[in-house]
């Protein structure tokens, strides 16, 4: 069973679609849903300046028990979006293109993706009772390289986060 919603995770203009996949008898009994909390938002972009823009954002993961309580474990990964790979995901404006990441560390050396590729995941666990509920905030830490040669515009791409419990 999957359920896909379109939640707005903007990296200036970042659309994410929500898939859940179950792995587990008990995970059929509970439902987990993504939101977004605060978007990964660069705002304007200079490309003179020698510094990268870094900004953050949130992924919020809520879960709830249907029938009966228990563990639910999750995983949250993300694709590479529209237009990039793993390695560097680009953002388009028409032809044009600007390079950035999603990471799941502060110190942006852990990119989020699928743990394909050389990326990790980020997983999380909850234990539920009949009716309950709980919930997880997961930080998206963003870095748009400097001195990038772009054209005037704004720029977007879509990226899907995986909820598999």
């Amino acid at each position: 069973m999957s359920t896909n919603r379109i939640k707005n995770f903007i990296v200036h203009s970042l659309v994410v679609t929500m898939s859940c996949y179950f792995h587990s008898v008990f995970a059929a009994l509970a439902t987990c849903t993504v939101s977004t909390t605060l978007p990964v938002s660069f705002g304007n972009y200079n490309p003179f300046n020698l510094t990268p823009i870094d900004t953050t954002g949130t992924i919020h993961v809520s879960c709830t028990a249907l029938l009966a309580g228990g563990l639910v474990n999750y995983t949250v990964t993300l694709n590479p979006g529209l237009y990039g790979t793993f390695a560097t995901r680009e953002m388009a404006n028409g032809s044009y293109r600007l390079n950035y990441n999603i990471y799941k560390d502060a110190t942006r050396l852990s990119v989020w993706g699928d743990g394909t590729s050389g990326t990790s995941t980020n997983t999380g666990s909850c234990l539920l009772v009949i009716g309950g509920n709980c919930a997880a905030d997961f930080s998206a830490y963003g870095r748009l390289p400097a001195e990038q040669n772009a054209g005037v515009g704004a720029y977007a791409d879509t990226v899907t986060v995986t909820i598999t419990y």
